[in-house]
């Protein structure tokens, strides 16, 4: 049994690819909470060839998470290249987030409370996928204790992207799902939804930067506004033009002089 009383006491297991999902949710624990979190990133090696890019994008940003907030990490490997037919890779990921909360209960540390995976809101959440995968991680981690899946924060592609920009970690992911040469291929469904997010991203940078310049132009207009210019109410009610600060009393009396013609 586990009493949780508090943010910090809960110990996640974030299954990270080095991917924008996965990176954009463990960035998120790590400024947002105060979650002990522990990552781990499974070598997943098939004929589709991302291992090595993957693993470069973890390796690259680890440093800047570390900067962020310290956390656990902890990597796998699954070797698939004999295979005609692979797995998803949410099976691969689940199993071994079973494996990881079990070896730290293992190490006579507090067990791990919970575990998530990187996912957005455009990626359809097929409830019958979690049916299994939930059920997978509590096999492997039996007779022993098993952490809860928690979904967590969840947004769209543009979000993420927008948010990783901000800490400066989107240079360093990897999104593409058939690499060519150890580069993104430009074709696969994850790099046109990539593009088409860091559109959106460009254009509401792009609004917000004219916006900012609107306002600055707006309000050096106003710092340049001659004193002499502004206008002042009079006790009666009636504009006068001011001077330095001191009513221009030549204009309060060309005002009272016409208004004693026109009566």
């Amino acid at each position: 049994m586990r009493f949780i009383d508090s943010d910090r006491d809960v110990r996640m297991i974030v299954m990270w690819s080095g991917g924008i999902d996965s990176t954009f949710k463990l960035a998120y624990l790590l400024k947002e909470t105060e979650h002990q979190v522990h990552a781990h990133h499974v070598n997943i090696v098939n004929h589709e060839g991302r291992t090595r890019a993957e693993r470069a994008a973890c390796k690259a940003l680890r440093r800047s998470l570390k900067a962020i907030r310290d956390f656990a990490y902890t990597e796998s490997t699954i070797d698939h290249r004999q295979h005609d037919k692979i797995p998803f890779d949410m099976a691969i990921v689940a199993f071994e987030a079973g494996v990881v909360a079990r070896s730290g209960d293992g190490r006579h540390v507090e067990p791990f409370t919970h575990w998530t995976i990187g996912t957005h809101k455009a990626e359809g959440h097929f409830q019958r996928r979690f049916d299994l995968y939930e059920p997978m991680v509590n096999a492997v981690c039996f007779p022993g204790d098993y952490p809860v899946f928690e979904m967590g924060k969840v947004v769209t592609k543009t979000e993420e992207i927008a948010y990783l920009e901000e800490l400066g970690l989107f240079g360093d992911c990897w999104y593409c799902r058939f690499p060519r040469g150890g580069r993104a291929c430009g074709h696969c469904g994850t790099c046109k939804e990539v593009r088409l997010a860091r559109r959106a991203v460009s254009k509401a940078q792009d609004w917000r930067s004219g916006m900012k310049a609107r306002k600055t132009k707006t309000r050096a207009k106003a710092v340049a506004r001659p004193k002499d210019l502004a206008i002042r109410r009079s006790a009666d009610g009636r504009s006068a033009r001011v001077k330095g600060g001191i009513w221009d009393a030549k204009t309060r009396q060309t005002r009272q002089t016409t208004m004693t013609q026109d009566l």
